[in-house]
């Protein structure tokens, strides 16, 4: 079919004709479009809006940032209504998510009123999403899906990823009920793009779910009569449809071929999250600790860790409370050398370092690494980037002498840590009247001195929880204080 891309005339003309790229999957087209309307002078407020929209659901979030930041960055003033603002933020919050960027979206995110903004509760959920926290989504996209002040597919949309949250925390009879109501509703055409989605879930569902062998293979097969996939292709749509395929055979006849096979395509088609949770399948499958205790270091978010330990236990397997990743141990050594090249707690080097470390399957963003490595400073898409690329300079040459083991590599504009081959998952014990708290702080700080800012970041614990562990720990004489008060210094004794 001809690509029909034109200037729209106006800011509706323009949205409708985006909207309609996107649904029949065209987004190349989308893009070219947006860009192409992008030229146009003197856009308003809700223009750039549905500018920034576009770029993010065609692909481009970075180009929807580079659109909104004039209208949010707070040294200009403001010369447009609050609800206007609003939508801006969470526009530009939308956009941070699909670049990885979540703390600094839920700082954005938090700064919305609601009643002005009513698809904040969409983003909400979405965010929780990105961070494997399906429960916690699960309020906000049900919200969102009842809100008849948010548009007919964006409520679909929240139906949809309501039920990717049951499934994924085991409730597998919500999920099914909501995806048999959302199948009805996909046979129109403007839910035709979510239909193959819909109809993987629905096969994943059965796979992780269904004792009946016939049910679950009735399922992939509607999935491939309909959408024809083919393993060549590397959507997401392939990838979730080759995991529901893949588990299924797990599952039925005990082969790993197609997991393993699974697991290597999508982590070299950026697909981090599929490749994350195949991985863990497996590791499951084969009862194999040391595989389950990389993933679960090789994962940031707190809510995937939980997952791990739940899937676990039903298969009888407990987490040890100090498995300990040598990878930040040994650097963690490393960094204590004096000198100029020494990574010192907090700062820049060592919030990239520890960051790239927290993180073995997603490749990271320079949009992401900003937001992220340089969280106490303002977000600007032009100079933040640049900063981080002179920052991975610097620590590429700083490890290249501190321990050449550990390498920043790159592909285009993703970034990863590769460590030492020989670094694996140890099993530590706790020496005579160690707590687990003196052990991490131990393994995040060696010897070195450490603040309670510094510590309260590693151990991803609050204020309270560290005042009470910290005068625990001096009074039983296993770590000194510089000085009393909240200015004080500690070193652990050895």
């Amino acid at each position: 079919m001809k690509s029909t891309i034109s200037l729209s005339r106006s800011r509706s003309q323009f949205f409708w004709e985006a909207d309609a790229l996107i649904l029949s999957g065209r987004m190349s087209d989308a893009r070219t479009l947006a860009c192409r309307h992008s030229e146009q002078r003197g856009l308003k407020v809700d223009a750039l809006i549905d500018l920034a929209e576009v770029f993010r659901r065609s692909g481009s979030p970075e180009h929807g940032l580079r659109v909104l930041y004039p209208i949010i960055t707070p040294d200009r003033p403001r010369v447009f209504a609050d609800f206007q603002f609003s939508h801006a933020v969470v526009e530009y919050a939308a956009n941070l998510i699909r670049v990885g960027a979540t703390s600094e979206a839920r700082r954005w995110l938090a700064s919305v009123d609601e009643r002005q903004a009513p698809i904040k509760s969409l983003f909400e959920g979405f965010l929780e999403i990105h961070e494997w926290n399906f429960i916690d989504s699960i309020p906000h996209l049900e919200k969102a899906s009842n809100d008849p002040r948010i548009r007919p597919y964006m409520r679909s949309i929240a139906r949809l990823n309501a039920a990717q949250a049951y499934l994924y925390e085991g409730d597998y009879d919500r999920a099914s009920d909501a995806l048999s109501t959302l199948s009805e509703q996909s046979k129109s055409s403007e839910l035709r793009l979510l239909r193959l989605t819909l109809l993987n879930l629905t096969a994943l569902n059965e796979s992780l779910n269904g004792n009946d062998l016939r049910t679950r293979q009735k399922a992939l097969e509607q999935v491939k009569a309909e959408c024809g996939f083919k393993e060549s292709e590397r959507d997401y749509d392939t990838f979730v449809y080759r995991k529901a395929l893949a588990i299924s055979e797990l599952r039925n006849q005990g082969r790993t071929q197609a997991i393993r096979s699974l697991i290597v395509d999508a982590f070299d088609s950026g697909q981090s999250e599929i490749a994350r949770d195949g991985d863990l399948r497996l590791a499951l499958h084969q009862n194999d600790k040391d595989a389950i205790a990389r993933i679960y270091f090789g994962t940031p978010f707190p809510a995937y860790r939980r997952t791990i330990e739940r899937l676990a236990k039903q298969k009888g397997i407990s987490i040890p409370e100090l498995w300990i990743d040598s990878a930040a141990t040994r650097l963690s050594q490393s960094w204590s050398i004096e000198g100029d090249l020494r990574f010192k707690a907090d700062q820049l080097p060592d919030r990239l370092v520890r960051l790239l470390l927290s993180e073995r399957y997603r490749k990271f963003t320079t949009t992401h690494l900003a937001c992220e490595v340089l969280y106490d400073r303002h977000f600007h898409y032009l100079t933040s980037p640049q900063q981080v690329h002179q920052l991975i300079r610097r620590v590429r040459k700083q490890l290249s002498v501190v321990d050449p083991g550990f390498e920043i590599l790159s592909v285009g504009d993703r970034y990863w840590l590769r460590t030492p081959k020989r670094l694996s998952i140890q099993h530590r014990k706790r020496s005579a009247g160690e707590t687990t708290f003196g052990v991490r702080l131990r393994m995040f700080f060696g010897t070195r001195e450490f603040s309670a800012s510094e510590a309260m970041r590693a151990l991803g614990v609050s204020q309270s929880q560290f005042w009470t562990r910290i005068q625990t720990e001096i009074q039983n004489t296993r770590i000194s204080a510089s000085t009393a008060g909240k200015n004080s210094r500690y070193r652990l004794i050895v």
